[in-house]
């Protein structure tokens, strides 16, 4: 069951997520006491409280394909294309979070499409 899966990379936790709402990141954040990595809402959010964050990453899909007529159009209007690159650096995760922006994104100085 996808809602049960979790890994962790270093001190990030990485879950599919349950929070929702404007405020996800924090509430993810303050359930599991550590940063978290999720993309539950399909919204791109960060939330940052002293040395640990939550990060909302997106998701990577076709809002209008008939799966996600589950949602309502004001729900979708507030999705977003995106996913995470994390790294590590001496015993830190860094979280960059990526938004697709129709047919390309930004990462590290390039363009992908």
């Amino acid at each position: 069951n996808y809602n049960d899966g979790r890994g962790e990379i270093g001190n990030l936790i990485c879950l599919h997520g349950y929070a929702h709402g404007v405020h996800a990141a924090m509430a993810h954040l303050r359930e599991e006491r550590k940063s978290v990595l999720f993309a539950h809402t399909h919204r791109i959010q960060e939330f940052h409280t002293g040395p640990v964050a939550g990060y909302n990453i997106g998701a990577m899909a076709d809002f209008s394909s008939t799966g996600m007529n589950y949602a309502k159009r004001s729900a979708k209007n507030k999705w977003a294309n995106g996913f995470a690159v994390v790294n590590k650096y001496k015993g830190v995760e860094h979280v960059d979070i990526i938004k697709w922006h129709g047919d390309h994104f930004y990462y590290n100085g390039k363009i992908y499409k």
